[in-house]
């Protein structure tokens, strides 16, 4: 018996499980109408870079940075890594943001670079007297800064070494 045979002598259950599965699509939609402003319930913790402070902090935002932290400063996204493992000793990789969120005319830390580039990186700021220096992305300095969590674990380890990147959550346990 085929699945048409089923239909014909079957036409109540067919009917039956098709408004069934209307109903489930209706509910799936009016759940995904309503909860659509919302932040999903799973969120996850990235560090930032308070760009007044210089302090690292734990904060769960998914916006592009800078990004407004609890403090009320504005945040980089910060890369902190460890040499093999986020266990022992960590270190600030690089900070990014976006170009367009930078005033290029008052910020004599900025670099100039291609504008049609979004996404730009500055090495830890404490390995250079404390300020961000803005590169691109991807240009040559970008790829640099990009390469220095790898070649900072390859000079302490005194071999080629992994540099892990770590999330505060790999830090609390």
């Amino acid at each position: 018996m085929g699945f048409s045979d089923f239909v014909q002598t079957n036409k109540g259950v067919a009917v039956g499980a098709s408004i069934c599965l209307l109903v489930i699509a209706g509910l799936v939609m009016v759940i995904q109408l309503v909860a659509g402003g919302k932040k999903p319930c799973m969120t996850m913790e990235y560090w930032y870079y308070d760009l007044q402070s210089g302090e690292l902090v734990a904060h769960d935002t998914g916006d592009r940075p800078p990004v407004t932290l609890p403090s009320g400063n504005q945040g980089a996204l910060a890369h902190v890594y460890g040499c093999g493992g986020c266990t022992g000793e960590t270190f600030l990789g690089y900070i990014e943001q976006y170009e367009e969120d930078i005033d290029r005319s008052t910020d004599p830390t900025v670099s100039p670079v291609d504008t049609t580039v979004g996404r730009i990186v500055s090495i830890d700021p404490a390995e250079n007297d404390g300020e961000p220096y803005w590169v691109d992305f991807n240009g040559n300095d970008g790829a640099q800064v990009l390469n220095y969590p790898r070649q900072r674990c390859t000079e302490q380890k005194g071999r080629a070494s992994r540099a892990r990147e770590c999330l505060p959550r790999d830090l609390a346990k």
